[in-house]
C-alpha cells in the first residue's frame, strides 16, 4: 500500500514538473513571437486607442491556436475588473523601468492563456473529456455570460458564443486534469 501511494505521488510530481516545464517553455516562446509580431502595439488592450480587430491567430501554442478575439475576451474581464475598482487611470500607472500596469497586464494575460492552451493539450492527451451535462453546463454560463456584455464590447471585442463556448471548454478541461493527475 505505501509502495501504491510512492509511485502515485512520484507520478503527480513526474507530471506536475513536467507540466510547469511546458509551461514556462510556451509561454516565453509565446510571448516572444507576439512580441515579434508587434503584438503591444496593436492588441487593442486598455488605454490603446486601437479598436480594429480581425479574426487572426496571435499565436500558437503546440496545435492550440490563439486568436485576436480571444485575447480581447480576457481583455475586457480584466478592464471590467479593474477599472470598477481604480477607474480607467489605473493603465498608465508606473511601476518603474518603464512598465506601466497596462504593461504588466498584457504580459499576465498572454501567459495565462498560454498557460491555458498547455493544460487543456494536456488534459486532451490524457483522454479528459467534456461530458454531455458538462456541455450543457458550458453552454447555459455562455448564454448567460453574453447576455451581461453590453451590445458596444460584443462588437468592439469581436464577441460572439462560439468564441466564449470555447474560451469556457479549456478553462473546464483544464480545471479537470488535475483530477486525473
Amino acid at each position: 500500500m505505501i509502495e501504491q501511494i510512492k509511485n502515485t505521488e512520484g507520478k503527480k510530481r513526474y507530471w506536475i514538473g513536467a507540466l510547469l516545464l511546458v509551461v514556462i517553455l510556451a509561454a516565453t516562446g509565446g510571448f516572444l513571437i507576439w512580441q515579434k509580431r508587434g503584438g503591444t502595439e496593436s492588441t487593442g488592450l486598455p488605454g490603446e486607442s486601437n479598436t480594429t480587430l480581425a479574426e487572426d491567430v496571435v499565436i500558437q501554442v503546440g496545435e492550440k491556436k490563439v486568436t485576436r478575439e480571444e485575447i480581447m475576451f480576457y481583455v475586457l474581464c480584466v478592464r471590467e475588473q479593474y477599472e470598477g475598482y481604480f477607474g480607467s487611470e489605473v493603465w498608465s500607472v508606473d511601476f518603474g523601468n518603464g512598465k506601466t500596469f497596462e504593461d504588466m497586464c498584457k504580459e499576465d494575460i498572454l501567459n495565462e492563456i498560454v498557460q491555458l492552451k498547455v493544460i487543456t493539450a494536456m488534459a486532451e492527451s490524457e483522454g479528459v473529456l467534456v461530458t454531455e451535462d458538462e456541455a450543457d453546463e458550458i453552454a447555459d454560463t455562455v448564454r448567460e455570460q453574453m447576455e451581461e456584455i453590453s451590445d458596444y464590447d460584443i462588437l468592439r471585442y469581436h464577441i460572439d458564443t462560439e468564441l466564449l463556448e470555447s474560451i469556457y471548454h479549456d478553462n473546464y478541461l483544464s480545471s479537470k486534469i488535475f483530477d486525473v493527475i
